[in-house]
């Protein structure tokens, strides 16, 4: 059990019987070319383009977070009010971090579960600041949280590609400590199989 943004989140661990399939084959190429209006454009050598929206939860939640910090402004400090206006404010918060982190590693994961090689653009954010104001750019960047996906990719490419290397197949039950971005490589390659959480190396990470 643990305690975030004022709520308590619980893990459990439950065993269930899978059926092993085949892993599914991992081929081809794709360019990724990351953006903060469109998040990602994806094309591979078949001539396919996919484009990925940016949630931009920062920005959509932008008037809530005026209004709500306006409010918490007027509230006298350790009364009731002010409670209330900081659980409004955390839940804004946790909701951004969460959309955020579900289009990185839906966006992640799909690549590194449909290609077997990935090219990835290395932005220029330098460049980009030029034409931006100061202000637009640091919101706009932080928003998107470019910088994150590139780390996410490379890890999960490497993990299926080490795994497919030494002829694992869909293995019937998957044990890890938690970390997102291995357990959304999970679900994507092996999606039949069962997934438990170890608590032990969790709290050692």
């Amino acid at each position: 059990m643990s305690e975030r943004w004022g709520r308590l989140f619980v893990s459990f661990s439950c065993l269930v019987e899978a059926h092993p399939l085949p892993a599914p084959t991992i081929g081809g190429r794709a360019g990724v070319d990351l953006g903060l209006r469109v998040l990602a454009t994806v094309a591979d050598d078949s001539g396919t383009r996919t484009q990925v929206p940016n949630p931009a939860p920062l920005r959509a939640t932008l008037q809530e977070r005026r209004r709500v910090g306006r409010q918490l402004s007027r509230r006298i400090p350790g009364s009731k009010g002010q409670r209330a206006a900081k659980a409004k404010l955390a839940r804004l918060d946790r909701r951004g971090v969460h959309l955020r982190r579900e289009a990185h590693h839906q966006l992640t994961s799909w690549l590194a579960g449909t290609y077997g090689e990935v090219v990835i653009e290395d932005l220029d954010l330098a460049a980009m600041k030029q034409g931006m104001g100061r202000r637009a750019f640091r919101r706009s960047v932080s928003d998107a949280a470019l910088g994150a996906i590139r780390p996410q990719l490379t890890d999960k490419m490497a993990f299926l590609q080490s795994m497919t290397a030494r002829g694992l197949r869909t293995p019937l039950l998957v044990i890890s400590d938690g970390g997102a971005g291995l357990i959304g490589a999970v679900e994507v390659v092996f999606s039949h199989s069962a997934r438990q959480r170890c608590l032990i190396h969790r709290e050692r990470n």
